[in-house]
């Protein structure tokens, strides 16, 4: 019944907000395991005693009692599973809406010498990271600034790659990449072991 609840119930009603049918169903559910529960018990107290009851405390033979009680364990079970997929979708749409709002933005603002400056996207080569500062290379220049490397790869858009603890770069300007490196703009950057893989993966898209 558990698994009738997690993998039936709340995947086909509940979460396409059919909730009338989800609380009929569930409310069916709640009856039929009330009464297998039932039997299971007093099927396991004709199996492991034969109705010797004398030597059992009182509420262990009160299969009703055994039965309610069993059953409120595993709705309790069921209502946590449900709280806890239904917060998983919830921040898997929210990391979803946000990926969408950076893929529509064509411009990053970022703090130049005391002032904000925007830079169109499309212009970006790479991002570099120095020793206490970034280094944002353009088409036409470079902008230092001091923000940090992974507060910039958490709101561009997908076709900016994270290749190594120094380097993002811009996919749609790279030209040549192999396991260890790429290049982009006659210029040619290192790719960690770490970034390894899913720089390959997102390049070869």
């Amino acid at each position: 019944m558990a698994y009738f609840y997690h993998y039936y119930l709340v995947p086909q009603f509940f979460y396409q907000e059919n909730k009338f049918r989800f609380y009929l169903y569930s409310a069916y559910t709640f009856v039929v395991g009330l009464y297998l529960a039932m039997i299971v018990i007093t099927l396991a107290f004709i199996y492991l005693t034969n109705y010797q009851y004398e030597g059992l405390a009182a509420l262990s033979v009160n299969v009703i009692s055994l039965t309610v009680l069993l059953f409120l364990i595993v709705l309790a079970l069921g209502f946590i599973r449900t709280f806890w997929l239904l917060d998983q979708e919830r921040k898997e749409k929210n990391s979803l809406a946000a990926q969408l709002v950076r893929n529509q933005q064509d411009t990053l603002l970022i703090r130049v010498n005391r002032k904000q400056v925007s830079i169109d996207l499309p212009q970006i080569l790479w991002i570099e990271s120095l020793s206490d500062y970034l280094k944002v290379h353009t088409q036409d220049q470079e902008y230092p600034t001091k923000e940090r490397i992974s507060k910039l790869e958490a709101i561009l858009p997908d076709h900016f790659i994270r290749i190594h603890r120094s380097y993002i770069v811009n996919k749609h300007h790279v030209t040549f990449f192999s396991s260890d490196s790429l290049r982009l703009a006659n210029q040619e950057l290192p790719i960690s072991r770490k970034y390894r893989e899913e720089t390959k993966r997102l390049l070869s898209k």
